[in-house]
């Protein structure tokens, strides 16, 4: 029988791999007993049988993600195999224990760089398969391991969620209330973590800036969906940022405890179709997810032309 192991962020985390998590292990569990191994979201290496939705799950490790407990997981629920949803180039030893224990191991990759760096070409080589989450990922990992490497396989998104909920410009406005916002206002969204530089908060919020001295007779919204907490000197100060910028009377930002907590796919939805715009102009994503989503409501994205973004957001001339 055909038991699947994924590594990965736990379901509970409602952007980027966790989304994708979410999405996809309960339908391959309605066929074949599926297991989660939580790098983070699940503290201490318990196993948790029927913890969501009939998976089991097995946390990290008691002080963070412990690479050796990874194939005793595997092991112990008696897998057939590894699935990763994750940057594998962070991993020390997870591939080379995988290996020396016998556990065929098929990473799920994101590439958001321009190739593939050092560390993801060594880890790479003890995959059995490798599954593209892009087509930029596909064509950079086929240079490299054309035999090993898959058709990609984009994550995909939830069209009995994620899809239009206005047929005119006078309910898509009405929307915009949700969000305390004014219906006339033309409203920019922006999301993602404030983590390191990849994802450009400060360009994006000077976008902001610029078009509005550019266009003033345009009645401008902004509303930033990310946690304002600051965990690190390397942290984006969003706040700060938008004072700095003098962009506090239009901004609204998501309530913090409320994005801590978990903001739901059907509240997600709403934030996609209230907005007139998403703008997420990062140096590069594994695949998109959020651009997708925001299609998928009708509302336009404005993003790079750089990795996968080529694949989810069109060309406009």
């Amino acid at each position: 029988m055909i038991k699947p192991v994924f590594l990965s962020n736990s379901p509970f985390v409602n952007v980027g791999y966790g989304q994708i998590v979410k999405n996809l292990l309960p339908k391959i569990n309605e066929k074949y007993p599926t297991a989660l191994i939580c790098n983070y979201g699940l503290q201490g290496g318990n196993r948790i049988d029927n913890l969501w939705k009939g998976i089991t799950f097995y946390g990290p490790g008691e002080g963070g993600f412990d690479e050796t407990l990874v194939p005793n997981h595997v092991k112990d629920f008696q897998g057939t195999c590894l699935i990763s949803i994750y940057d594998v180039w962070a991993w020390q030893k997870t591939h080379m224990e995988l290996v020396n224990n016998g556990i065929p191991f098929i990473p799920y990759v994101p590439i958001d760089g321009h190739d593939l760096n050092s560390r993801y070409k060594e880890v790479l080589q003890y995959a059995f398969r490798i599954i593209p989450m892009s087509q930029h990922s596909e064509d950079c990992l086929k240079k490299y391991f054309p035999e090993k490497t898959l058709s990609h396989i984009p994550p995909g998104y939830n069209p009995e969620i994620f899809k239009p909920m206005w047929n005119t410009v006078e309910e898509k406005n009405k929307l915009k209330k949700l969000f305390h916002f004014p219906e006339d206002v033309f409203l920019i969204v922006i999301a993602g973590d404030i983590k390191g530089e990849r994802k450009k908060w400060q360009e994006n919020l000077e976008a902001v800036k610029m078009f509005r001295e550019r266009n003033p007779h345009i009645k401008l919204g902004l509303y930033i969906h990310t946690s304002l907490r600051l965990r690190d000197g390397s942290n984006y100060d969003i706040a700060g940022l938008i004072n700095e910028l003098q962009l506090y009377d239009i901004t609204r930002v998501v309530d913090t405890y409320y994005y801590v907590k978990g903001v739901s796919d059907e509240e997600m939805s709403k934030m996609f179709n209230a907005a007139d715009v998403y703008l997420q102009a990062s140096c590069g994503e594994g695949y998109g997810m959020s651009f997708v989503e925001s299609a998928a409501t009708g509302t336009p994205s404005i993003g790079t032309a750089f990795s996968s973004m080529n694949q989810t957001v069109a060309d406009y001339e």
